[in-house]
């Protein structure tokens, strides 16, 4: 009897001794539920404005239409916000009846965003660099399959403009390069004020290339005396490109689909409260398609995988396979460059199966002067500005084998144009 009161005592003494040990250090006991993790955290911040960058945040309206509620009827416009690698639920609610509602779940993920994710008729919209001054999209109707059995809907998406501080340089080398992120800007023609007092001068043309959300000082440098020099601010800050930033004069240039293939500017004037005070200034600008800049490509690893590219609106695809590559020289006859037929400087170029890319063609005139023309090696034929020059190469052909076009004269819907060119096509 003592033996078990002794042991009664004891126990009690332990529940006591453990329920005092967990009253004074409650932090020890805190549910592991209400932590975040990293990824949360970040999509708070770019939803607060303090991470990110221009495209990591955007704003979906969707209106118009019918939504299925037991039967198809009208609902409220929807407009929400949703950060890159966020996914939510939206709920339509019915106009006719406020009772009824409809979930449904979005995604915005690798610059896609995604209307009813993981149902069988889900909808995705590519990123756009459109998406910076809104894009309205046709209206979609939703398969049966999803939730909302949506019928007429029309989405439009906006990027949200990040604030200006706290927002770093964007670096390529973290995530998926969006097209649009970087751009080449050349500027030429016209004189600007190297010294006060004095008068403009004719200087030295300036290419450069800015990423979105970068703010540079570049140097122009006069073509009569080289000791003279003039530093501007530019800026590259959520879709338009800003000369002299920071002025009162500045002069911005939004985006615009010309962009892809380069769109020429001027010439413009630029008022004294300006740096340069320029006068007749001319501007090409031009996206640059972003690359897999994860692996360098003297990588033998990299060179035998498959190669990486994006397409028209930057989406992330996989090109197949590059077991056989061609070798394209383009040379001789005549283009459109800058609304002018001229001659331009021989192209030569790799292309890999599955490739597709833009390639420079230079006016012989001006170096400044030039068009990007599309090229593609798919399903063993080369595709040169919308025409197909290379039949199909049967199996028992031997590599390095060289066929020849000559007197090739292209549409007047193609970019160049071309009229008289010669294209020699080498198989690997």
């Amino acid at each position: 009897m003592v033996r078990s009161v002794s042991g009664l005592i004891s126990r009690a003494g332990f529940v006591l001794a453990f329920l005092l040990l967990g009253f004074s250090s409650p932090s020890s006991a805190a549910d592991p539920r209400g932590a975040v993790s990293p990824e949360q955290a970040r999509i708070q911040a770019i939803h607060r404005g303090e991470a990110g960058r221009h495209g990591d945040l955007i704003r979906v309206t969707i209106q118009g239409g019918l939504v299925r509620f037991r039967s198809h009827r009208g609902y409220y416009p929807l407009t929400f916000n949703i950060a890159d690698g966020e996914a939510r639920n939206v709920v339509f609610r019915s106009a006719q009846k406020r009772s009824r509602s409809r979930l449904v779940r979005v995604s915005y993920r690798k610059n896609v965003f995604v209307l009813e994710e993981g149902t069988r008729g889900a909808t995705g919209y590519r990123y756009s660099p459109r998406w910076s001054f809104g894009r309205r999209y046709q209206p979609v109707n939703l398969s049966r399959y999803t939730a909302s059995q949506g019928r007429g809907l029309q989405v439009s998406i906006k990027i949200v403009p990040m604030r200006r501080i706290s927002v770093p340089t964007p670096r390529y080398r973290d995530r998926i390069a969006r097209f649009g992120d970087l751009i080449r800007v050349n500027v030429s023609d016209g004189v600007m004020r190297f010294r006060r007092r004095s008068n403009r001068r004719a200087y030295y043309p300036l290419t450069f290339t800015i990423a979105q959300g970068e703010t540079k000082i570049v140097l122009f440098k006069s073509a009569q005396r080289r000791s003279y020099s003039r530093t501007v601010k530019v800026a590259y800050r959520n879709g338009s490109f800003i000369f002299e930033d920071g002025a009162r004069g500045a002069r911005y240039f939004n985006f615009v689909p010309g962009w892809r293939v380069g769109k020429s500017y001027g010439p413009l004037d630029f008022a004294s409260s300006t740096n340069s005070e320029a006068r007749g200034i001319k501007f090409a600008i031009t996206l640059v398609r972003p690359r897999d800049s994860l692996r360098r490509r003297s990588d033998r690893s990299y060179r035998d995988s498959e190669r990486h590219q994006y397409d028209d609106d930057g989406q992330y695809r996989s090109s197949g396979d590059h077991r056989h590559s061609v070798f394209v020289v383009i040379k001789g006859g005549t283009m459109v460059i800058d609304r002018r037929r001229q001659y331009y400087q021989p192209v030569r170029t790799m292309l890999f199966s599955g490739d597709r890319k833009l390639i420079k063609i230079v006016s012989t005139r001006n170096e400044y002067e030039y068009i990007y023309v599309p090229i593609s090696y798919r399903d063993e034929r080369v595709r040169f500005d919308g025409d197909f020059f290379m039949r199909d190469f049967p199996h028992q052909y031997r590599r390095n084998r060289t066929e020849i076009y000559r007197g090739i004269n292209l549409g007047l819907r193609s970019r160049s144009q071309g009229s008289g060119l010669t294209i020699k096509i080498t198989k690997r």
